[in-house]
């Protein structure tokens, strides 16, 4: 088992703690190191009495939080009545899209004939009616259909777009998509309300409704595609406009933090615990959302916890061995 480190600060780091140490002119004879114990793994650190005092702390506790959620949006596309078809017309914002669409939905015709020939094919075999190598030939096609549709269905839920939505929206409807950033995800829920405001119209605000959340992360930008559909307003939106828009706001009860008491390593959250007069405890933490302030805690403290919400930078050091 290792051993617990011992160590020696100097007495110039020490004074960063405190960042003025306004007793430093009458240390005397006093010793110039001050003793630091770090037990094995860095998880607890003990210091001398008057340096730990120089750490400020805040206590876990539960309070009522108010999660309001603003993020870039844009009209990505509007459904219009066609005039010789059965079926509305998706007209979208990027030529990619629109030939994404036209892929979507010729490959699900396919699909649709070609498992209609399996059918039939199939029931003519009950009857001896048809060669055996017709009803693989028929399958065969069918699953080559089948691969075709789902990898353009994929790609179009990969930006955002559900096409089985997108067939289910009434003429009239516009659909919008709201770049969410991956930390706050959590705080959108299906069927929300969502306010937009439009660069092309300022002081107006036009509302909608969140109707998916994407299945995947945008690898770029790190933020997940949150689609919201509105009415046509008048014909005022159209596909392309820019909008900041807000998620509706609401207040839950949350175990929170100050976020000055949150470090990261290598990807790992802590946060550094107070657990005796000169001892801190290194936790693992995992975060909810922030309102630039506080944020929530999800576990790795409970409520009264004594959080370390100043000079952290220096107990990561002592804890990591940086």
């Amino acid at each position: 088992m290792p051993a617990v480190r011992r160590l020696s600060l100097p007495i110039l780091v020490l004074a960063l703690i405190g960042c003025s140490r306004g007793d430093a002119a009458n240390t005397g004879g006093r010793d110039s190191t001050s003793a630091v114990t770090v037990e094995p793994g860095g998880a607890r650190i003990t210091l001398g009495a008057k340096d730990a005092d120089k750490f400020t702390t805040s206590t876990a506790a539960v309070r009522a939080f108010q999660v309001n959620l603003l993020a870039p949006a844009r009209i990505v596309a509007a459904i219009v009545a066609a005039t010789d078809l059965p079926t509305p017309l998706v007209l979208f914002e990027t030529q990619d899209a629109s030939q994404l669409w036209s892929d979507f939905t010729k490959n699900r015709a396919a699909y649709a004939r070609a498992e209609l020939q399996r059918k039939r094919l199939g029931e003519l075999a009950t009857r001896d009616a048809v060669a055996g190598k017709d009803v693989v030939d028929a399958e065969t096609d069918l699953r080559t259909a089948e691969a075709s549709l789902r990898d353009t269905e994929a790609k179009l839920r990969q930006i955002g777009f559900d096409p089985q939505a997108l067939l289910a929206l009434p003429a009239g409807s516009l659909l919008a998509i709201g770049d969410i950033p991956e930390a706050r995800i959590g705080a959108v829920q299906m069927g929300e309300r969502a306010t937009f405001d439009f660069n092309a119209f300022p002081g107006q605000s036009f509302s909608g409704k969140v109707t998916r959340i994407a299945d995947a992360v945008d690898p770029q930008t790190r933020a997940i595609h949150v689609a919201i559909t509105l009415d046509a307003q008048q014909g005022k939106l159209k596909p392309g406009m820019f909008a900041r828009v807000s998620i509706e706001e609401r207040t839950e009860q949350a175990l929170l933090i100050p976020l000055t008491a949150v470090i990261s390593v290598e990807a790992r959250t802590f946060v550094f615990v107070r657990t005796g007069p000169a001892t801190f405890e290194r936790r693992e933490v995992v975060l909810g959302l922030d309102n630039g302030k506080d944020v929530q805690v999800r576990s790795g403290v409970a409520a009264g916890d004594q959080v370390v919400t100043s000079n952290t930078i220096l107990l990561k050091g002592l804890s990591f061995g940086y």
